[in-house]
């Protein structure tokens, strides 16, 4: 069969595959053609997959300018490869990868260790913050003398109570990601309020109030209810907070309450009554 075909090695033609019949040969020739031509249409679709992932999934994060601003030196040394280099050193690139990712998620297990430690001392300031809230309707109670008022809190605030650790950590995690988002991290009362709000969740902080009306009554009112108090109504209840929690305290502070036997109608500001 392969006797009338120019330079075909003997070797070949006296291969242990051929059997000498035609048909036989023929049928195992072209078993072998169907083979190949697999093969290279495998290797096509291989090499348009490769150049795809390399277009879409490889170098766009190579060249991307988001990432400029990091100092990545494993993405330094990308950037001057083609893709032909990337090919050729992909064995070494992977194990280069690996190291990379490794250092990586070591960083990042430093940084969660970071943030645990700011979440826990968020809630220390959650804490203290609840603690002086509650204390404020102790603080804010009204001396005996003062009629209706008598022994009644001037200020009331009652704070969502959220005795699981793990929900709190998850609502001022979350905080915390917002204020890193935004570029704005508060500070110091400010810190304090946003860190207490966001432990509340869905719900609120109730704050009630006396209001310093002519007639007096243990009534307590919400806090919005204020911008309705007319102004002599609202200097009042200024001036007795002040007293309360202002810098004044101690004996001097309980001793200029006892004395609070003057309030301003409710009438404009300047025409008061003692």
């Amino acid at each position: 069969m392969f006797a009338s075909l120019p330079d075909v090695p003997d070797a070949f033609t006296h291969h242990q595959q051929f059997s000498g019949i035609v048909d036989h040969d023929e049928f195992m020739i072209q078993g072998l053609v169907n083979r190949i031509s697999k093969n290279n249409s495998d290797h096509t679709r291989a090499e348009k997959s490769i150049d795809h992932r390399y277009d879409v999934q490889i170098h766009p994060h190579i060249q991307s300018p988001e990432f400029d601003p990091f100092k990545i030196e494993f993405r330094a040394r990308l950037k001057y490869l083609h893709k032909e280099d990337i090919a050729a050193k992909a064995d070494a690139l992977i194990e280069d990868i690996a190291t990379a990712v490794a250092a990586c998620k070591n960083d990042l297990d430093h940084e969660e260790q970071h943030r645990r430690i700011i979440v826990e001392q968020l809630d220390d300031i959650v804490q203290r913050a609840t603690r002086l809230l509650s204390q404020a309707s102790e603080v804010s109670k009204m001396p005996a003398e003062s009629g209706a008022w008598a022994h009644q809190p001037f200020l009331r605030i009652n704070v969502p109570k959220k005795s699981d650790k793990t929900e709190r950590a998850h609502h001022l995690n979350t905080a915390m990601q917002s204020w890193y988002d935004n570029n704005s991290i508060p500070h110091g009362h400010v810190l304090a309020f946003h860190c207490l709000m966001a432990v509340c969740g869905t719900k609120t902080i109730g704050i009630k109030m006396l209001k310093p009306e002519y007639i007096a009554t243990a009534t307590p009112h919400d806090i919005v209810d204020l911008m309705k108090f007319s102004d002599g109504e609202k200097l009042t209840a200024a001036i007795l907070l002040y007293l309360r929690f202002g810098p004044a305290e101690g004996e001097t502070a309980r001793k200029t309450i006892s004395f609070w036997g003057w309030r301003f109608r409710s009438a404009p500001f300047g025409q008061s009554d003692w």
